[in-house]
Order: C-alpha cells, then sequence, then structure tokens
C-alpha cells in the first residue's frame, strides 16, 4: 500500500476515534512515519560530518580518529537505522492492520524526528566552527531539524497519547 494511502487510512481513523489536535485536526504521526522525509537531513549530516572529519586532521590525524568523534559518528549511524529499522516496522504494521497499529506510526515518528534532531546536532559537534557557517548544508540541516518534531504533532503531545494507550493496555491486560 503506498504511502500517501496508509497516511489516509490513518487521518480517517483519527476522525473516527476522535484523535484530534487542539485545533480539531486528526492527529496523524501516521504520515511521518510512512514516508520518512526525516530520513534524508539526518542521512545528510551524517554524510557530510563523515567527510568533514574525515579530511580535516589534528595533531597528524583525522578527526574521525580522534577523541569522542569515532563515537559520535557511530552513535548517529546507529541511531539512524534504529528510527529506519522502526519506521519500516510501523509501516509493514500499517499496511496489515492500520487501526490497530497507529502506535507504531506514532512511535516512529517520535523516534525519527527526534533522531533526526540530534543527528545534526552530533553532525554541528563534531565539525565545530564549520558545523554554523551562514548558509552551509549542517548550518540548513540544523535549522530545518527542529521543526520536525512539531510538524505533525509535537513529540510532547505524541508521548502522551502513547502513554495513555500504554497505561490503558496494561491495566487491560492486552499488550502492544
Amino acid at each position: 500500500m503506498p504511502a500517501q494511502h496508509l497516511a489516509q487510512v490513518a487521518q480517517a481513523d483519527a476522525k473516527v476515534r476522535g484523535d484530534l489536535d487542539e485545533r480539531g485536526s486528526p492527529f496523524v504521526a501516521c504520515k511521518s512515519a510512512e514516508h520518512p522525509g526525516w530520513a534524508a537531513p539526518a542521512q545528510a549530516a551524517l554524510d557530510e560530518a563523515v567527510r568533514h572529519t574525515s579530511s580535516r586532521e589534528q595533531f597528524g590525524t583525522p578527526l574521525a580518529r580522534l577523541g569522542p568523534v569515532p563515537a559520535m559518528l557511530a552513535r548517529s549511524w546507529t541511531d539512524i537505522e534504529m528510527a529506519r529499522s522502526l519506521t519500516y516496522r510501523a509501516a509493514a504494521a500499517s499496511a496489515r492492520d492500520p487501526l490497530a497499529n497507529l502506535y507504531l506510526s506514532s512511535m516512529a515518528k517520535v523516534a525519527a524526528t527526534e533522531i533526526s534532531g540530534q543527528v545534526v546536532d552530533r553532525a554541528v559537534q563534531v565539525m565545530g566552527r564549520f558545523g554554523l557557517v551562514r548558509g552551509s548544508l549542517i548550518e540548513r540541516l540544523y535549522r530545518e531539524a527542529r521543526p520536525m518534531r512539531i510538524y505533525e504533532g509535537a513529540t510532547e503531545v505524541i508521548l502522551d497519547s502513547l502513554a495513555r494507550q500504554l497505561v490503558k493496555r496494561h491495566s487491560g491486560g492486552s499488550q502492544p
């Protein structure tokens, strides 16, 4: 099922179940989860950080092999792959039963957008002053990463909804 159809199903479900935001709009995290637009900035930031730290040297050694930089790069790569995995799991589950698995899309939206912000932030950190040069790729990604946590549902609102679902499932004996 194409991503736009999954998002439409989730939006229809949100209207039916009354999952509306403060403006009365359907609260749909599924759209971001099924269309991983978050991945492009995160991957671009990681690629740029790897390129930069591999070519810049300090004390005759590439930055990519000094201090905490290798761990920061590896953590970013790992985070991107974790978010991708959860996104793909949400998409597959939504294809089987969109109504029963909307919570996975919400989790994927939170994980993906938060991780995207963290990866971009790490890229700025490992690139130092080059990460904030006006007009640079990383500076642009840094400005773009923050709103992703707000679009299609603020992270805190989604987490609140997920917590309510978790408590309800736990008290009812069913598992997500």
